[in-house]
């Protein structure tokens, strides 16, 4: 008796396992090819009468435009707005969020995500060796905002007037100003 229950067990169970088999394959092996209506496949139904159009509630960033960070357009960059109290304040906070792990709390020794045999080639930002004093302010922004060889990019986290900040408070550290290169030396002929 026992061997016989366990034999139909068997046997339903291989049959219930092959039935949904073959009700699932093969229309089902991919979304590509479900029943469902693919982009652009129907027309977009109008909008309502009296609808204006706003900014995304829930994406409030707008449209920027996007340079690379080594192009004239984007190393001429400067801040939408002056550096005060607020402003510092969120280029702080900014920092000690995102960049204090890699770049270290004072901008010069490597946080804990950069320190030696963790993660390769973490510049210092600030102090003698800084990269902050030999880049523009167009160049941070764009490398936070858009990530550089290695590091990634912030874009998604922080907002525009954020990563403003975050250069406003990079430039009123110590050894955060802008230097400019020296100009090439020209050969004077007689």
């Amino acid at each position: 008796m026992r061997k016989q229950m366990l034999r139909a067990g068997v046997v339903v169970t291989g049959v219930l396992a092959f039935s949904t088999a073959t009700f699932g394959l093969p229309w089902d092996v991919d979304m590509a090819d479900a029943q469902s209506v693919k982009a652009y496949e129907q027309a977009m139904a109008p909008l309502p009468e009296g609808v204006v159009s706003q900014d995304n509630v829930l994406t409030p960033r707008s449209w920027t435009p996007n340079y690379d960070r080594m192009s004239p357009e984007g190393m001429a960059l400067t801040a939408p707005f002056p550096a005060d109290e607020a402003v510092l304040a969120t280029g702080q906070r900014m920092f000690e969020v995102y960049c204090t792990p890699c770049h270290g709390a004072d901008g010069i020794n490597a946080g804990p995500v950069g320190q030696p045999g963790r993660f390769p080639g973490v510049l210092p930002l600030l102090g003698p060796a800084g990269q902050v004093n030999k880049r523009t302010d167009g160049y941070i922004y764009l490398t936070v905002r858009n990530g550089g060889a290695v590091m990634p990019y912030y874009g998604w986290a922080m907002t525009d007037d954020e990563i403003w900040s975050l250069v406003h408070y990079l430039r009123s550290q110590p050894d955060g100003k802008y230097i400019p290169p020296a100009p090439a030396p020209t050969e004077e002929t007689p």
